[in-house]
Order: structure tokens, then sequence, then C-alpha cells
């Protein structure tokens, strides 16, 4: 019950607007959840939930992003595997390493907080928390929490105006809540099946074997972080 963990703070009621005095909203999904702060928030009221949320043994991690000259910078806060901060880096000559996906990354503390380290060669490898990193950064949208949290397996976020789910859950980025099996049969021999498939590439193996260009079929433009986080403090999450 996060309105437990979170009781020194005043929190918006599942489901309602802001009103005032409300510190926090509190948006539980299964085994993550958002937190939302006021939009005259600082970074000391942000740590200070970060410190609150890591003494309750059922979190396991918790993660946020800090605007810098060179881009959003995402944090990673774990109770008993350390801290980590990373981002995109400009090139791969730029990178401390890359991932099976193409993705260079520049970082600062330990892999380890994810389940991860650094082959000499410069590749990430990850253990139960697979793709961490691209999963993180992706987490964050012009409209998402300033807080990200998910739970340990066999735990789930709840409020008391709402329930818990009563079967299965996700939502982690534990390796159980996050692969599925990509059964392909039948595809053009000239469609090649990524050999690391994630989520993200059905669509386009999809488009491609149907032939529809991808520029095609995507056409969505968000609107800016900024104005949307207004719109997000504003509105119930």
């Amino acid at each position: 019950d996060l309105s437990e963990t979170l009781s020194d703070y005043a929190i918006v009621p599942a489901g309602r607007d802001w009103r005032d005095g409300d510190e926090l909203m509190v948006c539980p999904n299964m085994r993550t959840a958002q937190i939302y702060l006021r939009e005259d928030s600082g970074s000391t009221q942000r740590q200070a939930v970060v410190d609150r949320l890591l003494e309750e043994p059922r979190v396991d991690q918790v993660f946020w992003t800090e605007r810098q000259p060179h881009g959003d910078e995402f944090h990673v806060a774990t109770s008993d595997r350390g801290t980590l901060r990373f981002r995109p880096a400009a090139g791969a000559s730029q990178a401390d390493g890359s991932d099976l996906y193409g993705n260079s990354w520049v970082w600062d503390g330990h892999l380890s907080t994810l389940d991860a380290c650094c082959s000499a060669g410069g590749t990430i490898e990850y253990g139960v928390y697979p793709n961490a990193l691209e999963r993180i950064a992706g987490g964050f949208s012009a409209v998402s929490g300033d807080i990200l949290i998910t739970s340990r397996l066999g735990s789930e976020f709840c409020l008391p105006e709402i329930n818990t789910h009563s079967g299965g859950s996700h939502g982690s980025l534990h390796e159980l809540d996050s692969t599925a099996p990509l059964i392909a049969a039948g595809v053009p021999p000239q469609v090649s099946v990524p050999a690391h498939p994630r989520i993200v590439d059905v669509v386009p193996l999809c488009l491609e074997v149907l032939r529809i260009p991808l520029g095609q079929a995507v056409n969505h433009v968000g609107p800016s972080r900024e104005r949307s986080a207004r719109v997000a403090r504003s509105q119930p999450g």
C-alpha cells in the first residue's frame, strides 16, 4: 500500500484530481507505479520521496530523470545493489559500452544495479533485467510520472481505493515480467527476424512482411515534455 509507504505525504485519492494541499499523485499499475510531484516541487522533495520508497523492502528499483546540458540523464536507485545514472552516448566512440540492439550508453555508478555488466569488448550483458537501459529510458515520456518504481516479484502496488489483481501480475523489469516467445512461420526469405527480438520489433517486422514502409504506418507527434508535464500535474494520472 503506497499510501502507507508514503504516509508522510498528502496523496491524491485514486481517480481524483489534485486538491489544495496534495503533494503526490500515485498511479499504481501492478508491479510498477508512477508518482507525480507538484509542479513547484524541487529535487530535494523528490530525493526525500526516493529515500522513503527505498526503505520499503518490497520496492525493487526507483527511477527518475534530470535535465542536463547533454540531454536527459536517467537515474536508478536500489536499497541493496547501489545506484546508477546513465544517458545515451553521442556516438559509439564516446560510449562506455553498447548493447545488442545498437544503442550506445554512458554511465556512472554500478551496472550491477540492473544485474548487468560490460564485457572487455564493450558489450553490455544483461541478467534478470533484459535490455534495462533502453527500457528505462523509454519509460519516461511527455506525460509520465516524475518517479517510476518497480516492486519485487511476489508484490504489487496498490492504494486504499483500488484492489490488486487477483490473477497473475507484471510490470517490473524482471525477465519473468518482460520476455515472451516470438513465433514466426512463413516469413518471406527477404525478411529477416531479428536475432535478439524485442516487443518493439514486432510491428516493424509485420510491416516488413506486408511490404508497408514504416514511415507510412507511424505518424505520431507527441506534445513537448514541458507542456505535457503541466497537463499531467493538473489532471488525474
